[in-house]
């Protein structure tokens, strides 16, 4: 999906630059680090992320826990929505479940822009593991707040 602005027009617009930009909050973000997440690809208005969940991220079940793969959603819809270098911070977001990760097992989360407007715009998350299959969707919606990315120092 097309952005209609950027926060600066000294921001490139180019699939390149949104890596690069994608690639230097993955370095600056701890939680993501911490879990054990790693970029896999991105660029504009999308991220994918991969992680492969250990026994630590189990729950009493013995399978994932939801929060570790509603964090994975959480945090490829996160990269995606500030892809553009436009500080956008998550307003809302809704998860489903469909079957549960396992340990050892590698997810992926592939997060892409489906619609925008001047201040809000909407992203749909897949989560999916080895064999393709569907783990998990998530809907979200950021808020475009016209300021750039802004990384701590």
């Amino acid at each position: 999906m097309e952005h209609k602005r950027s926060p600066s027009p000294d921001i490139p617009q180019t699939p390149e630059a949104a890596l690069a930009r994608v690639q230097s909050y993955v370095q600056a973000d701890a939680f993501v680090r911490q879990m054990g997440m790693e970029l896999v690809d991105a660029g504009l208005g999308y991220a994918v992320l991969r992680m492969t969940p250990g026994a630590a991220h189990m729950n009493f079940y013995g399978m994932l826990h939801g929060g570790v793969t509603f964090a994975l959603a959480d945090a490829a819809f996160g990269f995606a929505c500030n892809s553009y270098g436009e500080r956008s911070p998550a307003i809302g977001n809704y998860i489903t479940f469909f079957r549960p990760g396992t340990a050892g097992e590698p997810l992926t989360a592939t997060a892409r822009r489906i619609s925008a407007s001047r201040k809000l715009a909407t992203y749909h998350v897949e989560v999916t593991n080895a064999a393709g299959e569907m783990v998990a969707t998530l809907s979200g919606t950021c808020f475009l707040t016209g300021r750039p990315v802004e990384l701590p120092t």
